[in-house]
């Protein structure tokens, strides 16, 4: 089976390539991708499945707009939602058509209500690295 990327996946990917080299040297603890998109839907054909296996997921914490990534530092907790790479900004909420939901924004603004948490949405995988070099250089 052949999967295909997006260009949001290719960013994603080469952002953690760039935490793995970091946790090498030691200067990231840890990190991993929070799986909390619901893209089943064309994978399960019955709306009723469906529905069972999102309601499950809700009770077992899943909860929307929750960033892409988490990267653990010694003293601090980052969270960066992962959008493609876009040239030019459109609103303020959007650059170049890419959504944003409401649910991403306020759990960005709810982590940082935390001293040893922060996050940012990052178009791009060098977004990503120069948000983290912030905290780690």
């Amino acid at each position: 089976m052949q999967y295909t990327y997006t260009k949001e996946d290719v960013e994603q990917i080469a952002f953690c390539d760039w935490l793995q080299i970091q946790k090498n040297k030691g200067k990231v603890i840890e990190y991993f991708a929070i799986q909390n998109e619901n893209k089943m839907s064309w994978a399960v054909k019955n709306k009723a499945h469906l529905f069972a296996i999102t309601a499950k997921q809700k009770k077992m914490g899943k909860k929307r707009g929750v960033s892409d990534i988490c990267v653990i530092l010694k003293n601090k907790v980052l969270f960066v939602e992962m959008k493609r790479k876009a040239k030019q900004l459109k609103t303020k909420q959007s650059k170049a058509g890419i959504n944003i939901s409401k649910e991403q924004l306020e759990f960005l603004e709810t982590i940082k209500k935390s001293d040893i948490a922060d996050g940012k949405i990052a178009f791009g995988a060098k977004e990503a690295i120069e948000f983290v070099k912030m905290y780690i250089t």
